[in-house]
């Protein structure tokens, strides 16, 4: 298993792509209008249908699990409950 500071150096390349995406007047520096339009155009990305909301299909483009999204951003997951199969 990696060591903390090998896995912060593995994930530099990371992000310094997405600070390419988010940072668009180059400062360096992400603010919250730049964070949240980004995140707007992923959302719009991954909605197809231009529903205004994500299904579990639209959800599943997105790389990775939802456990290693929490991990990568420290977000302490929700209790999961069971899907509806009528949701798949």
């Amino acid at each position: 298993m990696p060591r903390p500071q090998d896995r912060l150096e593995l994930g530099k390349n990371d992000v310094k792509q997405l600070l390419v995406l988010m940072d668009p007047d180059s400062n360096g520096k992400v603010t919250r209008q730049e964070f949240m339009s980004f995140m707007e155009a992923v959302f719009e990305r991954l909605d197809k249908n231009q529903s205004g909301v994500l299904d579990i299909r639209e959800l599943t483009r997105i790389q990775g699990s939802a456990r290693a999204f929490c991990e990568v951003w420290e977000i302490t997951p929700p209790r999961l409950k069971p899907i509806s199969s009528e949701l798949l």
